[in-house]
């Protein structure tokens, strides 16, 4: 793998090349690190976000199909700023506040190698507040596939600070002084997770390496309560300690 990737497209078919099932887990993950470590081409990014993102869910409560309803209630009824959960694991960590923002942001100035994030929320941990990229699934692809998707999108957004905070800054969240790097967030229903356990293990693995070696987390959360009762359960990947 070239470590000059310098054109967006050459740079995001890097990522898309990793999103298939790793026969050699070592050496596949050392490949995503190498990708997390080049440099996102700067010709890719767009000058602003003011007024491109956050379209609104636009149906009542609990309707709409597949992720588009999961999408939906994580974001709020349209008119919603943002939407408020509770993301729990057990009954002994007290529950952390998440927030739904904006629906597919589409973070490249350009079409070849566009990078989408289905939903963009805000994790309130402590006294800091960490911008969320949020890739919803249901059935498309596989759970590999979906953490080093949303590893790109993360890697767009930590890239990108001036926008991140320049778009939270328009909707006026509070203590964005305490913004801090992107993290990650698949959310699915608890069987997308369980469909192949070796895939679940190969995928907690390069989870946990990236936390290791880089300041990449993501987080694997089921999303069966959320219509019920607001709640995102933690099932895997990085706790936010």
């Amino acid at each position: 793998m070239s470590s000059k990737l310098s054109h967006f497209a050459d740079w995001s078919r890097g990522w898309k090349e990793l999103r298939r099932e790793p026969a050699d887990l070592r050496q596949v993950c050392k490949q995503v690190l190498d990708m997390w470590r080049e440099r996102v081409p700067e010709e890719c990014f767009r000058k602003s976000w003011h007024e491109i993102f956050g379209y609104r869910h636009n149906h009542k409560r609990g309707e709409g199909r597949g992720e588009q309803k999961i999408e939906g209630v994580f974001l709020g009824e349209k008119g919603e700023s943002s939407k408020e959960h509770r993301l729990v694991k057990n009954s002994r960590l007290d529950p952390i506040i998440v927030k739904g923002v904006a629906h597919k942001m589409a973070l490249a100035t350009r079409r070849r190698g566009q990078v989408i994030t289905d939903c963009l929320g805000i994790l309130y941990l402590r006294a800091e507040r960490h911008p969320l990229a949020v890739e919803v699934k249901i059935g498309a692809n596989d759970l590999w596939f979906a953490v080093v998707e949303n590893l790109q999108q993360v890697k767009m957004h930590r890239s990108n600070v001036s926008n991140v905070k320049e778009y939270f800054n328009d909707r006026d969240i509070p203590a964005l002084r305490d913004l801090k790097g992107a993290w990650g967030m698949v959310l699915a229903p608890t069987d997308y997770f369980q469909r192949k356990v070796d895939l679940w293990r190969k995928s907690l693995s390069l989870i946990d390496y990236l936390a290791r070696t880089t300041d990449a987390r993501i987080m694997l959360v089921s999303s069966d309560n959320i219509i019920s009762n607001g709640e995102l359960r933690h099932v895997g990947g990085h706790w936010p300690q």
